[in-house]
C-alpha cells in the first residue's frame, strides 16, 4: 500500500470514529469534568434516585439536559432544552430543586446594570415537560421608595414540542404590575449592591480574559522514532484573541487548524473549546511562568496522553 493509499484510509477511519462518537456522544459522561457545562443532582422525578442536570456555563451558551438515573445503574437522557440565558439579556445563575415537588426551577438574572431576575418552574408531567410558570422580579425604579415587584405569571408549556418559546407569557405592563404582582419594600441600597457585585463580577471576568491575550506556540516529538530528523518534530500554535481563538497542529503528519471560543478563564487556566464543538476543550494552565496545554482531540489525534509547554509571546 502506497503512502497516499494509506493516508486516504486513515482519514476515512478516522471520519467514521468521529460520526460513531457524535451519533453516541450525548450521554452524561460527556459533560464530567467538561468546564463548558456544570452539574446539578437532586432527585427530579422524586423516585427515590438522584438525577443529573447538565447546563451551559454563563456566557458560554443555552444548552440544558436532563438525565434520568437508572436504577440498574448509569443515566439515560430525559430532556433536551434551553437553560433560558439571552443574548444582551439575562444569563444563567442557577438551577435548584422545587421545594415538596417534581421538577426544577431555573434561575436567570441580568448581569449588568439593573435588577432583574427569571424563575422558571419545569416539572414532568404525564411523559413530557411542561414549564408552569415564571417568576418576574424587577424594581418599580431606583428612588429611595422604589418597591420590588414579584410576578408570578402562569405558563403551563410543553417545552418538548416545536415552537413552545413563542407562546410565553410576558411579565404584566408596568401600570398593571401594582395590581396583578405581589410587592415588596426594599431599600435601594440592597439593589445598589447586588447590581454592584454583578458588574464587579463581570468586570473580574473580562480582566482576566484580557491577562490570556497572546499567542502560544511549543514543539513536540510527533514521530518518536525520529528525534534526530526534523521532520520528526510538531508544532503547536495558539492565538488567543478576545473571545475567541486560533488553534493549530502542524506535523509532517497532519495539518489541522480549529476555531476556538473562550470558555472560562481564571488568573491561572483558560478553557477553550472547539466552536462547533463545546464538548472538546482545550486547557491552558500556567505554573510558575509555565504555560501547559492539554487537550483530550490533540490526545486522539497523536495517539497517546499528554502535555505540551508552551512559549507566550
Amino acid at each position: 500500500m502506497n503512502r497516499i493509499s494509506l493516508l486516504i484510509l486513515i482519514t476515512i477511519l478516522f471520519s467514521c470514529k468521529a460520526l460513531s462518537q457524535e451519533k453516541t456522544g450525548n450521554t452524561f459522561e460527556t459533560y464530567v469534568n467538561n468546564k463548558a457545562y456544570f452539574i446539578k443532582t437532586f432527585d427530579i422525578n422524586k423516585d427515590g434516585i438522584p438525577d443529573k442536570i447538565v447546563s451551559s456555563v454563563a456566557y458560554q451558551g443555552e444548552d440544558l439536559f436532563v438525565f434520568f438515573s437508572e436504577k440498574s445503574g448509569g443515566y439515560h437522557l430525559s430532556l433536551e432544552a434551553t437553560n433560558f440565558s439571552e443574548d444582551g439579556g439575562n444569563i444563567i445563575k442557577d438551577i435548584y430543586e422545587i421545594p415538596n415537588s417534581k421538577g426544577f426551577t431555573v434561575k436567570t438574572y441580568f448581569p449588568d446594570r439593573g435588577y432583574s431576575e427569571k424563575e422558571f418552574n419545569i416539572i414532568p408531567e404525564n411523559n413530557t415537560w411542561v414549564l408552569k410558570n415564571i417568576i418576574y422580579k424587577t424594581m418599580s425604579d431606583v428612588s429611595e421608595n422604589a418597591v420590588k415587584y414579584i410576578c408570578d405569571v402562569t405558563q403551563n408549556i410543553n417545552i418538548t414540542k416545536s415552537g413552545w418559546s413563542g407562546k410565553l407569557n410576558s411579565i404584566p405592563e408596568e401600570n398593571e404590575r401594582s395590581k396583578k404582582c405581589r410587592t415588596e419594600n426594599v431599600s435601594s441600597a440592597a439593589i445598589v449592591n447586588s447590581v454592584r457585585n454583578n458588574v464587579a463580577i463581570t468586570a473580574k471576568i473580562a480582566q482576566s480574559d484580557k491577562e490570556w491575550i497572546g499567542n502560544y506556540t511549543g514543539r513536540f516529538l510527533r514521530m518518536k522514532e525520529e528525534s534526530g530528523d526534523p521532520r520528526g518534530w510538531g508544532q503547536i500554535s495558539v492565538k488567543i484573541d478576545g473571545n475567541s481563538a486560533k488553534f493549530q497542529l502542524d506535523s509532517y503528519i497532519e495539518n489541522i487548524k480549529k476555531d476556538l471560543i473562550v470558555i472560562n478563564t481564571t488568573a491561572d487556566e483558560i478553557t477553550l473549546a472547539e466552536k462547533d464543538n463545546k464538548k472538546s476543550t482545550f486547557t491552558i494552565s500556567k505554573k510558575q511562568n509555565k504555560y501547559i496545554l492539554k487537550s483530550a482531540f490533540i490526545d486522539q489525534t497523536v495517539g497517546e496522553k499528554s502535555a505540551y509547554e508552551l512559549e507566550k509571546k
